[in-house]
């Protein structure tokens, strides 16, 4: 029974085929309005601008035809056939830095919208919900058709001046929104969920609008991973003193070997599993008494096929899940 369970967890948290733009490679959108980094983008032309260099995209606001001061891009399978949009049933991750000569921090100042869930004919009926962060320090949602606002609930680590990262996750019509400090990892429950139900069937294609406050109001995005783990420096795992960590295991995706760390904040028994997408333990990395502080622990995985994993730690009164990816 207790295998049956396991597997309907890990089966239920599966992804599709994922993939993680750097935003490495300098850019200017063209007449078209595209541009090439990773993978190519469309830029809706005349809304904004957007420029990428230094390993960054920033982008600026202006008048759009909706009465707001945005900018909006745009990527999906027609431009790039490795970006697969899963809009029923995805993650995303994007880390971003506002900058502003004049933050509002009282209202709702800058922000960036993650469409979650837009229709078909959005463009004329603005049938669309957005995720959306604000460096005010704020975390919610927004309907377009409506107007309506969801939250705005805190959100850790958003701020102007520093970057921070947002987190959406997707099942049916159900969204939830984190928020966290470059440099740490997000909290096990989000800060907000909603739901879509005004868009039944989502259009396959991933936009992100930047509203801007003030005409120099910027947003520079570093990093968007999509049904991928964030894949940071392991000096990037910081676990707050005195409470349990699972850091992100790095390499990730990875061949053969990766390395997992963990954060203990007292002596105490720990055992760190390995399982296949069926439930099925595969490796024992830890099993023994642990002292209080940091640790590292690798995981080779050259006899196993290419695939997704997950690794689960468990102590005394702590225990979490993450998901790990080989690909040979």
């Amino acid at each position: 029974m207790k295998k049956v369970i396991t597997a309907l967890l890990f089966v239920s948290m599966t992804m599709a085929q994922g993939w993680h733009e750097t935003f490495d490679t300098d850019a200017t959108p063209s007449d078209e309005g595209v541009f090439t980094c990773d993978y190519t983008w469309a830029w809706w032309a005349g809304w904004g601008n957007a420029q990428i260099s230094d390993g960054t995209l920033t982008l600026w606001a202006t008048d759009d035809p909706f009465g707001e001061v945005t900018c909006w891009i745009q990527i999906d399978e027609t431009m790039n056939a490795e970006t697969v949009i899963t809009p029923e049933d995805f993650t995303a991750y994007v880390k971003m830095k506002f900058e502003s000569p004049e933050p509002d921090l009282e209202g709702g100042g800058d922000g960036l919208h993650l469409v979650v869930a837009a229709s078909e004919t959005f463009i004329s009926d603005v049938n669309l919900y957005t995720a959306v962060v604000s460096p005010t320090g704020i975390t919610g949602s927004f309907h377009f058709a409506t107007g309506a606002f969801g939250g705005p609930v805190e959100g850790p680590g958003a701020a102007y001046d520093v970057w921070f990262w947002m987190k959406v996750q997707a099942l049916g019509n159900d969204v939830s929104v984190w928020t966290f400090a470059d440099g740490s990892a997000p909290s096990d429950e989000p800060q907000w969920t909603y739901g879509t139900d005004e868009v039944d069937a989502p259009l396959p294609s991933l936009i992100m609008a930047f509203t801007g406050d003030h005409a120099d109001a910027t947003v520079s995005i570093d990093d968007v991973y999509y049904n991928m783990e964030p894949e940071l420096d392991v000096n990037d795992y910081v676990a707050t003193p005195g409470q349990f960590h699972l850091a992100q295991n790095y390499p990730n995706p990875f061949n053969p070997e990766t390395n997992i760390q963990f954060t203990v904040p007292n002596n105490n028994h720990v055992r760190i599993t390995v399982f296949d997408i069926l439930g099925n333990e595969v490796s024992t990395l830890i099993d023994a008494n642990i002292q209080a502080g940091t640790h590292t622990v690798s995981w080779n995985a050259s006899h196993m096929p290419s695939g997704i994993y997950f690794y689960h730690i468990e102590a005394t009164g702590f225990n979490q899940t993450r998901k790990l990816t080989l690909i040979k």
